[in-house]
């Protein structure tokens, strides 16, 4: 999508605000089923929203598929990604990196409001696919990556290494159930640096309390 066709996209979004706003009750309904059209365009969610969701431990929100990144990059000095910046979509947190669960899944944050990056590949701005992840909520509100599903490409992301900046540009936004989860596509080594952010998406299953599928934002190197 061209910048001037996404930026009369957000226009026309715009001129609706007071819609939009009017129908927040609605569109958080349950966390994550909020549609993309109106997820871009809100107000920072309240944490005073209804519960709607039954109590699970936030380790347990994200239950992605083994991965293995050993061969994905080639080492460059690179410092180690700090903070992330999404300015499409509100978001500016922290980043810390973390591994992999004994199971072989890699690890999330313990709290909602910050992302990790998996250590055990790329650091963003080296060869291949650098990881990022955060959760989309929890029983206790909104997560960092609420609204990532919300993205376009075009989008810009930049991430922050010690005195280094990267600028991302997304590229595609897609959904996978995680039971069919693209692990080549999505872990596997790239010709270029490029980003992952990856989250849950698609419906809450309340009887395992899970949600259903991924949404993976893939963006790659500008400069």
């Amino acid at each position: 999508m061209s910048r001037a066709r996404r930026n009369l996209y957000r226009t026309s979004i715009g001129a609706a605000a007071g819609l939009a706003i009017a129908l927040v009750a609605l569109a958080f309904g349950p966390f994550g089923q909020t549609k993309t059209s109106d997820a871009r365009f809100l107000p920072p969610p309240a944490l005073s929203l209804p519960i709607v969701a039954p109590p699970v431990p936030v380790e347990k929100i994200f239950n992605g598929p083994a991965v293995n990144l050993s061969n994905a990059s080639t080492p460059t000095p690179v410092p180690v990604p700090n903070r992330l910046v999404i300015p499409a979509i509100g978001v500016d947190t922290s980043v810390v990196a973390l591994g992999l669960n004994t199971d072989g899944t890699a690890q999330v944050p313990s709290g909602t409001t910050y992302s990790s990056w998996y250590d055990l590949g790329p650091r963003p701005g080296q060869l291949g696919p650098a990881v990022i992840l955060g959760h989309i909520d929890s029983y206790t509100g909104p997560g960092v990556f609420f609204r990532l599903k919300s993205l376009l490409p075009g989008d810009i992301i930049t991430v922050h290494s010690g005195p280094k900046v990267f600028t991302f540009e997304v590229s595609n936004v897609l959904t996978y159930p995680k039971a069919h989860f693209d692990t080549a596509a999505v872990f596997g080594p790239t010709p270029a640096a490029e980003l992952r952010l990856i989250t849950c998406g698609g419906p809450f299953d309340f009887a395992i309390g899970h949600y259903e599928d991924n949404t993976v934002v893939y963006a790659t190197l500008i400069r």
